[in-house]
C-alpha cells in the first residue's frame, strides 16, 4: 500500500511509495474490461519505481469476482485437464521429455519446475488457490502435502486425497514450508511487503518462494490503459522488475533468478480492449478478430520481448536473505 505523510496544518496529504519512498506519481483512468462492467478506477503509477496501484481499493470488491465466470474457480476435469496432468508427471520426471512433449505447458512452466526443485516429499503451499486448480495437479502426480489457501473461496475445498484448500489468510497457516507459491495471487493483495513478511517467517530453513506476476513493462508502455493485464479493479498492485526486487529486499527476501514468461495474451487481449471488446467475449471468438497469422506473430513477439526481459509477466524465485 502507499504511505501517506499528513502534514502540520492537515492541509496536504503525500502519497509515498512504500517500495521507493517517491511522492512522484501519474494518475490513470481506467475500466473494468474482463466482464465488461466498464466501471471507472483510478490507478498511480510511481515515477521512481514504475510500480501501479489501485488509488482506493472499492468496497464492494466481490462484484469482481463472480463465482460462476471468474477463471481461477473454474476446476472441471476434461481431457485438457488430464493430458496436463500427464505432461506435469514426465516434465517432473524429466524436462527434456516435458520440452519434446510440448503442448499443454508453456516451455517456461518447464523451467520453472526445472528450477524450483520439486520433491514428492515437501511441504508445498500455493497461495490463492481458487478452486485449487494447480493444488490438484499436484497432488494427482504425488505430492500429497501440497495445500492451497485463499480467504475468498466459498468454503474449504475438499478432494479425493482431503483438503485441497483452505479458506484462510496464509497468515492464518502454520508450520514450515519447503515451497510456497502465488500463481497470479499477488497482484491482487494490497500488502505487498507485509505479506512476503508473511513468506519469510513461514519458508523452511532452505525453502524456496515462486512468485508469478504480471509487469508494466513494454505492453503497458504501449497499450497503457487497455493493457489487458492492468485488470482493475481485481490487481490492486502492479509491479515491476525494481519495484518487486524493493519490496522483496524490505521483506527480508533476495531474488536469484528471474524468468520472464510473458504470452500472445499481452497482445490479442489489450488489442481486444482497444476496440472495447471485454475479455469474457472476446476471448469465445478470437478467429472473429485475429488470424492465425495474428496470433502467431503475437506469440513470436512475446518470445521476443521475454529474451529482453520486457514480457508483462515473470516468475521471480524469492528466498531468505539469511
Amino acid at each position: 500500500m502507499f504511505r501517506k505523510i499528513q502534514y502540520s496544518l492537515g492541509v496536504k496529504v503525500q502519497m509515498i511509495c512504500e517500495f521507493c519512498g517517491s511522492g512522484d506519481f501519474a494518475s490513470h483512468t481506467t475500466r473494468e474490461m474482463m466482464h465488461g462492467f466498464r466501471d471507472e478506477f483510478e490507478y498511480l503509477e510511481c515515477k521512481s519505481c514504475g510500480c501501479l496501484r489501485i488509488a482506493s481499493v472499492p468496497d464492494n470488491l466481490a462484484k469482481y469476482y463472480p463465482c460462476d465466470s471468474y477463471y481461477s474457480y473454474d476446476v472441471t476435469t476434461d481431457l485438457r485437464t488430464r493430458l496436463r496432468r500427464l505432461h506435469l508427471r514426465f516434465a517432473l520426471r524429466s524436462p527434456w521429455i516435458g520440452h519434446v512433449l510440448g503442448g499443454s505447458m508453456h516451455l517456461q512452466t518447464l523451467d520453472w519446475i526445472t528450477f524450483f526443485g520439486l520433491d514428492r516429499g515437501m511441504k508445498i503451499l500455493d497461495v490463492g488457490s481458487g478452486g485449487a486448480l494447480f493444488v490438484r495437479d499436484l497432488r494427482s502426480v504425488g505430492f500429497t502435502r501440497a495445500l492451497g489457501v485463499d480467504p475468498f473461496i466459498n468454503e474449504d475445498v475438499q478432494d479425493e486425497s482431503g483438503l485441497a484448500v483452505k479458506k484462510a489468510y496464509l497468515s492464518e497457516i502454520g508450520g514450515k514450508w519447503d515451497r510456497i507459491m502465488f500463481h497470479h495471487s499477488l497482484e491482487h493483495i494490497s500488502d505487498q511487503v507485509g505479506t512476503l513478511e508473511i513468506v519469510r517467517a513461514k519458508l523452511a530453513s532452505r525453502g524456496l518462494c515462486l512468485v508469478r506476476i504480471p509487469l508494466a513493462n513494454w505492453a503497458w508502455q504501449n497499450y497503457g490503459t487497455s493493457w489487458v493485464q492492468l485488470d482493475p479493479p481485481r490487481h490492486l498492485c502492479i509491479h515491476t522488475e525494481k519495484s518487486f526486487r524493493m519490496a522483496a529486499a524490505k521483506a527480508g527476501l533476495k531474488v536469484p533468478r528471474i524468468i520472464y514468461d510473458s504470452s500472445e495474451f499481452q497482445f490479442w487481449g489489450s488489442e481486444l480492449y482497444k476496440k472495447d471488446i471485454p475479455l469474457q467475449m472476446g476471448k469465445k471468438e478470437l478467429a472473429k478478430h485475429f488470424s492465425i497469422g495474428d496470433l502467431l506473430d503475437f506469440r513470436r513477439r512475446s518470445e521476443d520481448l521475454n529474451s529482453q526481459g520486457l514480457g508483462d509477466q515473470a516468475i521471480f524465485f524469492v528466498e531468505r536473505e539469511d
